[in-house]
Order: structure tokens, then C-alpha cells, then sequence
């Protein structure tokens, strides 16, 4: 009876073993209970259209003129370009002129409905220019001798363009390096950025 229990234990190990090694080496997943989900894989998440979405920083500064692609909230797209900078800008009447102390500075942008849905955008409200300080300043509601002013706020369908200048009121000996613009009036997480 020793030798029948001794025996019968020594197959059951040898027989436990095999199927530990055929388990190892056998590329089938592990069968689930009925009702259970399979863990979540570790690759990363494809998009709609089957490309792999990774997590984007913000794009780099550009040259003025080059256009750069921003995410609104909602994930409309919008292509903005800082196409030229006028560093003192002329008023068109006596009203008009720049604050005391300082000088108005204006650039053209070029505002771009990039995505397949419209949009309604205040491009003048979402934009700032920032000086070799780190100092930004403001935008102010003036016409120009240079040409037509951006509207305050503007609805563009899809693949649409709309141009137009934004004044902004700088220290008279500021240094402007650089020029941003965020969608949702700077609220959004995407910022383009210009240099000068």
C-alpha cells in the first residue's frame, strides 16, 4: 500500500511538471472565467483613424510667416500664422495714436479653419506679444495705416481664411522677441509661439 501511494504520488508530480513546461512554452493565452475581461493590453491606444496617439507638447516656436496647427477645446482644428509685424504702427487718426510712453506694434495674422468643422474664434483676444524681459502686453482696438484691423471675433467655415492686424500698446524701448497665440481666448493647452 506504501509503495502504490509513493508511486501514484511520483506520476502525479512527473505529470504536474510536464504540463508546467508545456504551459511556459506554449504561446496561448490563459483561458478566463465566463465573465471575466481580459487585462489591458500595454500598447498604446490607436486613434479613429488607426494611427497610435501620443502625447503632444507644445508645438516649437516658428519663424514669422510659417503657419502652425493648434488644437481647439472640442478638437476643432485652427491654423494660425503671424505673417509680418509692423514694430511702429501708424494710427489711422489722431485718436488712434499709442498711449503715452509707448508705441503701438501690430502683426498680421492669417486665421485658418483647419479642421473639418467651422469655427468662431476671437484671434485678437487669444494673442499677446512678449518683450526680451519676459513682459507681455496688451491688445488694443485701433485701425491702422498698414491696413484692415482682425475683427474682435470671427466665424470661418471649414477650410476658410480670414487676415486682418492686431495693435498692441508696448513700452515706447520694449524689444518684442516673441508672439503667441492660444485658442479659447488663451484658455486652451495648445500655444503657438512666433519669433521675431
Amino acid at each position: 500500500m506504501k509503495h502504490r501511494t509513493t508511486a501514484a504520488l511520483a506520476v502525479g508530480a512527473t505529470l504536474l511538471a510536464l504540463a508546467s513546461c508545456n504551459d511556459s512554452n506554449s504561446s496561448k493565452p490563459a483561458a478566463q472565467p465566463p465573465g471575466a475581461t481580459a487585462p489591458a493590453a500595454s500598447a498604446p491606444q490607436a486613434t479613429k483613424g488607426g494611427a497610435t496617439a501620443t502625447p503632444a507638447g507644445p508645438p516649437a516656436p516658428v519663424p514669422i510667416g510659417q503657419p502652425v496647427t493648434l488644437l481647439r477645446d472640442g478638437g476643432s482644428g485652427i491654423t494660425m500664422t503671424a505673417t509680418q509685424t509692423l514694430d511702429v504702427a501708424t494710427g489711422t487718426e489722431p485718436s488712434g495714436a499709442a498711449p503715452a510712453g509707448s508705441r503701438l506694434y501690430a502683426v498680421q495674422w492669417r486665421i485658418q479653419a483647419s479642421g473639418t468643422q467651422a469655427i468662431s474664434s476671437s484671434p485678437a483676444m487669444g494673442s499677446t506679444v512678449i518683450d526680451d524681459q519676459g513682459q507681455q502686453y496688451p491688445v488694443l482696438t485701433r485701425d491702422i495705416t498698414a491696413g484692415p484691423a482682425m475683427p474682435l471675433s470671427v466665424s470661418i467655415a471649414a477650410g476658410d481664411s480670414r487676415t486682418g492686424w492686431v495693435v498692441y500698446a508696448v513700452p515706447a524701448a520694449a524689444k518684442i522677441t516673441k508672439i503667441q497665440y492660444s485658442p479659447g481666448l488663451g484658455l486652451a493647452a495648445d500655444t503657438g509661439t512666433w519669433t521675431t
